[in-house]
Order: structure tokens, then sequence, then C-alpha cells
């Protein structure tokens, strides 16, 4: 009796020793097949899986601050300018030298309307803190708005990404004043406002 129970035991351990095997051998031919595939596609390279991946880990969802344009005055307070900050570039958990981030303001209106978007800053921004629409440099916020002005449709979303950088080693003279700008600033906050125009 004992006999047949070794027997019985060797054979289960071998029974699971080659289901394991052939469980392992076959995620592995899923795997191949799976690259395989990827590969024999004409349009997708090493690289491009490379870069989409690298892109997958380093995203960020960058703040949308939503707006309905109407003729009332919608205001956002207090918006902080390191909640749009580019992780990778944190510094002490401050907006500091090298730094630099993005936000999307979104609006949208439930009529044709012509519109206006407003900035308020709430303490001193850094001097070398830029500001960047469309390619284009704006030392302040209150300066973005001048281009910030237009029509919408009724029902229409329109997304204006705005993004910043606090440039740095700019010159000597730039650096004592970004030291400056450094110690006396934790953060740099603001509103926005949108209106619609008659």
């Amino acid at each position: 009796m004992k006999k047949i129970t070794k027997y019985i035991l060797i054979i289960l351990i071998l029974i699971f020793i080659i289901f394991t095997f052939f469980s392992l051998k076959r995620i592995n031919l899923i795997d191949d097949f799976i690259l395989f595939k990827l590969f024999s596609d004409s349009n997708v390279s090493l690289e491009k899986i490379q870069k989409e991946k690298l892109n997958l880990n380093n995203s960020k969802e960058y703040p949308i601050y939503e707006f309905n344009v109407s003729y009332k005055k919608t205001k956002l307070e207090g918006i902080n300018l390191l909640d749009t900050i580019d992780n990778k570039t944190l510094v002490k958990e401050k907006v500091a030298p090298g730094t630099k981030g993005n936000f999307t303001i979104r609006i949208k209106s439930n009529e044709d309307i012509n519109y206006e978007i407003l900035f308020n800053s709430l303490n001193e921004k850094p001097k070398n803190l830029i500001f960047k629409y469309k390619n284009i440099k704006y030392q302040k916020l209150e300066d973005l708005q001048k281009d910030l002005i237009g029509k919408i449709k009724k029902k229409e979303t329109i997304d204006i990404n705005i993004s910043w950088e606090w440039e740095y080693k700019i010159s000597s003279k730039e650096d004592i004043q970004d030291t400056k700008d450094g110690e006396k600033l934790k953060n740099y906050n603001f509103t926005i406002e949108t209106i619609g125009i008659k």
C-alpha cells in the first residue's frame, strides 16, 4: 500500500512539473507572437514602441480649467502654479529656477459669443518666469490676454494651452535676480476670468 501511495505521489509531481513547463512555454509563445505581430506591421518600429513606452511612463495630466462663456464674468480664484508643474523639473516642492509646466483653459458656450480671457496675478511673479502661447513668449500673464480674444460658436469647445518656464543661467546678473526671487517666492498664484463681449 505504501508503494502505491509513493508511486501516485511521484506521478502527481511529474504531472505538475510537465504542466508548469508547458504553461510557461505557452506564455512565452504568446509573447513571441505579439512581438512578431508588432514588428511585422511595417508602420511600427522598435524605436516607435520604445518612444510610446517612454511617453506613457513620463506622461502627466496637466490641469484643465474649464469655463462656460456667457455675458456674466466667471472667475476661478487662486490658481497655484505649482499644480501645473512638470514633475521632472520639480525642486523641493516649489516653483524655482529651471522649473516649467503647462495648463489648459477650456472654454465652452451655449450660444455664439465673442469672448475675452483675463488674468490677475495675486503675488509678484519671478522676473525670469515666462509664459508661452502658440510659441510666443510673454513676460506676464496679463500680457497674454490681448491674444486671448475671439469668437466661440454654440456647443463648441476651445482648448487654449499655455506653458511656462522659469529660465535660468541667462547671465550672472539674472542669476542674482533668480536667487532673490527664489528666496522670497514659494509659489505664484493667479486668477483666470472669462467674459462674453457684445
